[in-house]
């Protein structure tokens, strides 16, 4: 199954029969429906932060007419997802080839170790000028548990370098999927904070989730209803704390805007919704408490209103 899956994935994008007994390629009347490389590098540095979704792919053409008959350094760095026992893998390629197609194309597969990390020494043919980074993400290959698990896993986040061995040969790190560090940018204003609030409102609770999931046990959907259980939990604990992140960060700069939100959403809601939002707003509370003490009458305020 792992081989057949990066190889379909390797065909979409070079599409070219003359090597591997064909596995990369198709015949010619469907060689105009080959993909064409998500992103292209033109010049330095070749690197490359991204996400690639459950059972999916994304490559990278990179122009390297500079690199002919150089070694270089491939650096690969990938998130591992997870849910119940079961998590996502990675196959990553390096293809060298000629722009003109004269040329037959070479294809490296990296060595992704258990951390998820690569570092692999390649040596360029001198008569390619163009090289392809392919990054293959595949969720566990148990029938039951497939679906489950692409439908429930958000993309993967990976990134990647290559270089010339002088330089750092260190393997680029990527964010963990419980990793709390994020930018501004990245930080829910009030409209997307509101969406995630009702989201988090709206879909079942902790004790719901575990209900079906032990209403489902010796039974052959038992696994299928721990994968959804996991991605659901990370999915509202993730979003939990983006807006809790949020709400510290706008008080900081005296904006409550995020703040009213909750209060708002919280105070209008049903009680089944206003359970699933418990957590929450104990964490807001603490905020709000420790604010108080710090002789925030703003935050008294707030208190009051739940």
């Amino acid at each position: 199954m792992r081989n057949l899956f990066r190889s379909f994935c390797l065909a979409n994008y070079l599409n070219d029969d003359r090597i591997e007994r064909g596995a990369y390629g198709y015949d010619k009347p469907l060689a105009k429906l080959a993909l064409r490389p998500d992103l292209r590098l033109d010049k330095p540095p070749f690197e490359v932060k991204g996400r690639v979704k459950c059972w999916s792919a994304r490559a990278i053409q990179i122009n390297s007419a500079s690199l002919r008959g150089r070694e270089v350094s491939v650096l690969f760095a990938g998130q591992k997802v997870t849910a119940s026992n079961y998590s996502n893998s990675f196959d990553v390629a390096l293809i060298t080839y000629s722009s003109d197609r004269k040329h037959l194309p070479v294809v490296s597969w990296l060595d992704i170790n258990k951390d998820y990390k690569a570092a692999n020494r390649i040596k360029l043919p001198s008569v390619h000028d163009r090289m392809m980074m392919l990054v293959v993400n595949r969720g566990p290959e148990v029938m039951k548990v497939e679906q489950a698990f692409a439908r429930g896993s958000a993309p993967a986040a990976f990134t990647f370098a290559i270089r010339l061995p002088s330089s750092s040969a260190n393997a680029p790190r990527v964010a963990s999927s419980g990793s709390s560090a994020r930018t501004s940018a990245s930080r829910p204003n009030r409209a997307r904070s509101r969406s995630m609030i009702e989201e988090i409102a709206h879909s079942p609770g902790l004790e719901e989730s575990a209900g079906s999931m032990l209403s489902s046990r010796g039974t052959d959907e038992e696994t299928v209803a721990e994968v959804e259980f996991d991605f659901g939990f990370q999915k509202i604990a993730d979003a939990e704390d983006q807006i809790i992140d949020a709400i510290r960060v706008d008080i900081e700069a005296d904006n409550y805007e995020v703040l009213e939100e909750f209060v708002r959403i919280y105070t209008s809601v049903s009680d089944l919704e206003k359970s699933r939002l418990h957590t929450l707003r104990s964490r807001v509370q603490d905020i709000l408490k420790f604010e108080q003490l710090q002789g925030n009458s703003k935050a008294e305020a707030f208190i009051s209103q739940f």
